[in-house]
């Protein structure tokens, strides 16, 4: 199987389009077939990195998008990212198996609009162990294959979003793997039979043709397993005194994984350690609300310490929005409260803090799974 790098190829035949997917959800990507093996750099414009990766007859896509720098303390941590950066990976019809939001809302507003969409269709084939797996096969290549198609000035250009993309596709097989085994124990519980795992090992590719939409009458209501996890860090200033948090989502619809990282302006959910989850039958809803999560953010300025500012906010403060949204089943944190509570800028017992020799650090600890109202998803009188 031949996996070495690519020629530079026209950007303008390659790009994947937004608009094309978000008004059909099950297009083929352009051209895709006529992609050479291994990885190719489809477009690479300020802020924008567009790439594809194939193996025998699969192909994934993968885009990021740069948006505002990091906040303080985030930035001169050197284990945080330096500027909040959406990515997200498809198939070769559009489909997303993939999705990281940087900051507060999507960079490309039509992100919103292209992933909602997908909730109204079935995903193309039933399991995608594969794309996990050339998403790691990408990582082994990728930053030596982007600066030989762009040279080394070029690809320095792109460094943020380059390890953007890598840091969810290194992890992608492992990520796979670790989520079936979750899967599985809960088959367990239901006294349902396991998915087999897939072999995950590099080699001929297997996989079905997405052909056309099939039955588009499919939602994402149907009965899957999924839930959301808080991932935490301590941060780096702060002798353990302070965390990061932000939120990951993992949803299965039989085989097909779908994950979706919130970095709440720092490190993604999934790079972390886990501190807690809320499983889909912990929740006041008994639907699934992936599609409300990545309206799960506080709107207005990031403050480190939740006060302050214009809708002054911090990580935790998303991450509790987040939380919220999915116990709740609502998409829309401001209407429900979560925004004059926890995102208002003011200086509230709420905002998880502690008194340290006078000084008030509301950045200490990080949000609870549960309906505590000073560290969860309860609200206090």
């Amino acid at each position: 199987m031949h996996r070495g790098m690519t020629t530079t190829r026209n950007a303008a035949l390659w790009t994947l389009t937004a608009a094309t997917l978000a008004a059909t959800g099950c297009a083929t990507a352009p051209e895709a077939t006529s992609l050479p093996q291994g990885l190719t750099v489809l477009e690479a414009e300020a802020g924008t990195l567009s790439l594809a990766y194939r193996e025998a007859d699969v192909t994934i896509f993968m885009e990021a998008r740069r948006g505002h720098e990091t906040p303080e303390p985030y930035a001169s941590a050197p284990d945080m990212p330096d500027y909040e950066i959406d990515t997200i990976f498809t198939d070769e019809a559009g489909y997303a198996f993939y999705t990281r939001m940087g900051g507060d809302g999507w960079v490309e507003p039509s992100w919103e609009n292209r992933l909602a969409g997908q909730g109204q269709i079935a995903p193309p084939v039933g399991d995608n162990a594969v794309l996990f797996r050339l998403a790691g096969e990408a990582a082994d290549v990728m930053h030596e294959a982007i600066e030989e198609q762009l040279g080394a000035q070029g690809a320095a250009a792109f460094e943020p979003e380059v390890e953007a993309l890598f840091d969810f596709a290194s992890h992608a097989p492992g990520i796979y793997t670790e989520e079936l085994e979750v899967l599985n124990a809960h088959n367990a519980e239901l006294g349902n039979p396991a998915v087999q795992i897939p072999d995950l090992t590099r080699g001929d590719v297997a996989y079905g043709t997405p052909g056309d939409c099939g039955s588009c009458s499919f939602t994402d209501g149907t009965d899957a397993y999924y839930y959301i996890r808080v991932g935490k860090a301590d941060l780096w200033y702060s002798a353990g005194l302070g965390e990061h948090s932000a939120t990951s989502l993992f949803r299965w619809t039989s085989s097909w994984l779908r994950v979706h990282d919130a970095t709440n302006h720092g490190s993604a959910g999934s790079t972390m350690s886990q501190k807690c989850l809320f499983q889909y039958y912990d929740t006041t809803v008994a639907s699934d609300w992936f599609t409300n999560i990545y309206q799960g953010f506080c709107a207005g300025g990031y403050e480190w310490d939740s006060d302050g500012g214009t809708g002054g906010h911090n990580c935790h403060d998303d991450t509790r929005t987040q939380l919220y949204n999915f116990y709740y089943g609502t998409s829309d944190g401001y209407s429900s409260g979560t925004y004059s509570r926890w995102c208002n800028g003011g200086d509230d017992d709420t905002d998880i803090s502690v008194w340290v020799f006078g000084v008030e650090l509301d950045q200490n600890g990080s949000p609870d799974c549960s309906t505590n109202c000073e560290r969860g998803v309860g609200f206090c009188p």
